[in-house]
């Protein structure tokens, strides 16, 4: 049996992924996901019964008043952990992100020998202690996943086996979906609201250049509400509408936003994104990406449609360019576009080649 633990009581990206691997049809492992208790994937799991523990134990350093309670909380973690092993014959646990890898690092230390150690590393940005944590990890575990090639450039591997190290792209299936043929544009920008995510400089290019396309925000922020709602100010009196978060994001553009218009995705991050699922489902429901050129979502893009990349999103012109003249041009080439996006998606990030790449590393 695989266990799966991810410490993130929200439903993102990572855990979408996840949730999308271990309901598939392709997917032969009897499996556990171990989840924070009360939490929006606890809930997901329980809508797709997929087979989940809650765990009051999985928590972030934050929600800790000091240091003690919080090595504590990780002490019964781990004990935790090695009664499941024990109850339910674990042959691999497989761990969903670098926090989950840090927390469990001692029962991998201490089991390393009787079962198989797996991680998925979702980031790109830290501080040289993130680095070195994640190095330290990549030796002591038995495998390391990276979703992208730029994820796999920022770890560090000296002395490290190649054959330790895996580039799995997240897997996503493709909507049969025709793309809108209307000249009437929406504008969207869809994830976490943050500093880094560029929405901000997004709206103001907006407001700037007065931009005749509306601009639609969707999602939000737990932990920085107060970042959400400076960025929700800066839609007051503009061609811009906050939506806040939505559990199901493409189901709301396409009856909600765009029934009858063309949808056209802005994810300008300001800083490396390592894979950002966004940009694979937009593609997935014949929506138009413009990606930022670096971290894992310009590997997206294939390199003949080198025009949907922005090399700069700090840079006031090349946004204008990308919000007055490449739209006109998507508006003219949509269908070819996105039929070239599409193959792209389905020869290198299709749930099947994730799955079997998975299956390489739990039966090795």
């Amino acid at each position: 049996m695989i266990l799966y633990i991810n410490h993130r009581d929200i439903y993102s990206g990572a855990e979408k992924v996840l949730l999308d691997t271990v309901c598939s049809k392709e997917f032969k492992y009897t499996h556990l996901v171990l989840v924070p208790k009360s939490s929006k994937l606890k809930d997901e799991c329980a809508k797709r019964k997929v087979p989940h523990i809650e765990c009051k134990y999985l928590k972030g350093r934050s929600e800790f008043s000091n240091i003690f309670s919080y090595f504590i909380n990780l002490l019964r973690l781990n004990i935790l952990l090695a009664s499941l092993v024990k109850q339910y014959k674990i042959s691999t646990i497989h761990s969903n992100s670098y926090f989950s890898s840090v927390i469990i690092f001692p029962l991998a230390i201490i089991f390393r020998r009787k079962i198989k150690f797996v991680w998925t590393l979702h980031d790109i940005n830290g501080t040289v202690f993130d680095y070195a944590l994640r190095y330290l990890i990549t030796i002591v575990y038995h495998h390391t996943i990276v979703v992208s090639k730029a994820t796999r450039r920022s770890l560090w591997t000296m002395l490290v086996p190649k054959s330790k190290i895996s580039t799995i792209y997240n897997g996503i299936s493709v909507e049969n979906r025709e793309p809108s043929r209307s000249k009437n544009v929406q504008l969207l920008s869809i994830g976490m609201i943050a500093p880094w995510k560029g929405q901000e400089e997004l709206i103001k290019s907006v407001k700037r250049d007065a931009v005749r396309y509306p601009l639609h925000l969707i999602g939000d922020n737990l932990d920085d509400q107060a970042y959400v709602f400076h960025v929700k100010s800066l839609c007051v009196g503009m061609n811009v509408k906050f939506h806040g978060f939505i559990d199901s994001p493409w189901k709301h553009v396409a009856e909600q936003i765009s029934p009858d218009s063309l949808a056209i995705l802005i994810h300008t991050s300001i800083m490396p994104d390592p894979l950002p699922t966004v940009i694979l489902e937009s593609i997935a429901n014949a929506i138009v990406p413009f990606v930022s050129c670096h971290g894992g979502g310009c590997e997206m893009i294939p390199e003949h449609l080198q025009s949907l990349l922005v090399y700069d999103p700090c840079d006031k012109l090349q946004i204008r360019d990308v919000l007055e003249c490449r739209i006109k041009y998507i508006m003219d080439n949509q269908s070819e576009i996105i039929d070239d996006l599409k193959s792209h998606l389905r020869n290198n990030f299709s749930l099947d080649s994730k799955i079997k790449a998975l299956a390489n590393i739990y039966v090795s």
